[in-house]
């Protein structure tokens, strides 16, 4: 489970971290939001879009950066989910 580590936003990023020892991971605000809407199950586009309140091509170049970083993925058949 993710946790906000320090004051929360800084500079318009987030800084998440899964414990107190690992690296921080710098997210921006949409980058964050998104990440907190997935789950380990798929989920399409368009149910991101509805959760996080953000337009496709926002949420669709969030999950570029996520799944670059490794932490979201494409899954079969469709849709993305936490890596």
């Amino acid at each position: 489970m993710l946790t906000l580590s320090g004051q929360g936003e800084i500079g318009g990023k987030l800084f998440l971290s899964a414990r107190a020892d690992a690296p921080r991971i710098h997210l921006t605000g949409e980058q964050a939001v998104v990440l907190t809407c997935l789950t380990k199950a798929p989920q399409p586009l368009e149910q991101l879009e509805k959760a996080t309140g953000l337009p496709a091509g926002k949420v669709l170049e969030a999950l570029q950066v996520l799944e670059g970083m490794g932490l979201a993925r494409p899954c079969p058949g469709g849709g993305y989910c936490r890596a």
